[in-house]
């Protein structure tokens, strides 16, 4: 929105502008926005005053922010209600509609929407299609979802006609509306983690995102906590000692070395070069699936517990890209690499 010139933001919340301020007070110092905890009230508004706030700094000018009364009565006015009644009423703004938009947000509407650059619809039939065909290892790649969600998308099917079945699989992953809607997008698109990735690297070279939530942060996080879980650390507090603390040198791996176990018939059908898969289970175990000609292989890999925690948050990072492949070992055993990518 800097970029783009914007001057204003204005957006409806239950609570004061001050009570906003005070909220993302934390989240300004310290260039981080993630970890909204959850009880806080109006959290996507905090987050954008925040992030609004960081941003100033890196182009020299604030976004005007203003907040509005949140209507409530006669039921609760969102953006999700606004578009859901534009569509249930054939792209046509009806008056009561009218009422609750400015007047150039109605003029931006029907501009679009009369040059055909607004889809009228989600392509329900192309989700519901790849939800409930694509394999776990498939739906790894798209970005946005995590093992848990994966599963939950797994254990869901057959989905049909009925869109609430799609958001409950989301809703059972503990996704709010924001994340399923992203999320239920890439998978229509076929958006993956490595587009994603890519696009975080563009903007980190323009400095648009903070330091704190770049990609060589994350990874570096979740190495970090690993080895401290490792130690005996909880996870929680390992978190909190890499964000307060800046003295930190952290060195990840990004490559890893995997056992699995395959079957004599299996080893013989194989070779080196294969492409490994990897993805989390039914049983939340971290996997690997093998296609050679007509065999399909589907197994657990073997890593330290180290390891096992450090890849388990890589993949639940949801945009950064996990590739494997069939290797021998120095002793001809067959091994699974593991490249985490951050180009």
């Amino acid at each position: 929105m800097h970029e783009d010139g914007v001057t204003d933001y204005i957006t409806a919340a239950d609570i004061s502008l001050d009570e906003v301020k005070k909220y993302a007070e934390r989240f300004i110092q310290e260039g981080s926005f993630l970890g909204m905890p959850q009880d806080f009230p109006n959290r996507n508004v905090i987050r954008w005053y925040a992030i609004n706030e960081f941003l100033s700094k890196r182009f020299d000018r604030k976004i005007d922010f203003h907040l509005i009364p949140e209507l409530t009565q006669p039921k609760k006015v969102s953006g999700r209600f606004i578009r859901k009644e534009i569509l249930k009423n054939d792209l046509i703004i009806s008056e009561d509609i009218r009422k609750l938009l400015p007047k150039t947000s109605i003029e931006i509407l029907e501009r679009e929407i009369e040059k055909g650059t607004i889809p009228g619809k989600r392509n329900m039939k192309v989700l519901k299609h790849k939800m409930n065909t694509y394999s776990r290892s498939n739906l790894t790649n798209i970005a946005y979802l995590n093992g848990k969600v994966i599963n939950k998308i797994v254990e869901g099917r057959f989905y049909k006609d009925d869109e609430e079945s799609i958001w409950a699989s989301f809703r059972r992953a503990d996704y709010g509306p924001v994340m399923t809607r992203l999320a239920a997008s890439c998978i229509e698109e076929e958006v993956t983690k490595d587009e994603v990735l890519k696009l975080m690297r563009h903007y980190e070279e323009k400095g648009v995102i903070p330091e704190e939530q770049n990609v060589d942060k994350i990874i570096e996080r979740a190495w970090y906590v690993a080895e401290e879980v490792d130690k005996g650390v909880s996870a929680k507090e390992a978190n909190e000692k890499f964000r307060t603390r800046k003295d930190l040198k952290v060195n990840p791996l990004m490559t890893l070395e995997s056992g699995l176990n395959l079957t004599k018939f299996e080893a013989k059908k194989v070779h080196e070069g294969l492409e490994a898969k990897i993805f989390v289970d039914k049983d939340n175990q971290i996997s690997c699936e093998i296609k050679e000609k007509k065999i399909k292989i589907k197994t657990n890999l073997k890593l330290p517990s180290k390891e096992v925690t450090y890849l388990r948050y890589i993949l639940d990072s949801r945009y950064i890209p996990v590739s494997g492949e069939l290797i021998k070992n120095k002793r001809n055993d067959w091994r699974v690499k593991i490249t985490i990518h951050d180009y």
